[in-house]
């Protein structure tokens, strides 16, 4: 289920418009971050690379703006990096950046 931001209005989660005020969900944003670890549950890269993209094509269900997407350093940080550059590419996110003071984690800014 989810809620329009709006009217507040409850429908359910595959409404691309809201059924009470017209109100285009794609486009609502709470300005929340959600957090993702993908770095510190003894996960492989391809898991990792999976679970990521899952959740990139599942965002626009959401109503968060940004994903934080802790990698930690290694080889599932540079995989996340370039499945992350490849979105930025296709227009799939709007931006993303090394978060500030952690090398080991990613900033991504969604489409509204």
């Amino acid at each position: 289920m989810r809620e329009c931001l709006s009217c507040h209005f409850i429908m359910a989660d595959d409404c691309p418009i809201c059924p009470k005020c017209g109100a285009d969900l794609g486009r609502q944003s709470d300005g929340t971050t959600r957090i993702i670890d993908l770095g510190h549950r003894s996960m492989i890269v391809n898991d990792a690379v999976n679970q990521l993209r899952r959740i990139l094509a599942d965002s626009p269900r959401h109503d968060h703006q940004h994903l934080l997407v802790i990698t930690g350093r290694g080889r599932i940080r540079d995989a996340v990096d370039a499945v992350l550059g490849v979105a930025r590419h296709s227009g799939q996110i709007v931006s993303y950046a090394r978060q500030a003071g952690n090398p080991g984690a990613f900033m991504v800014r969604l489409k509204p």
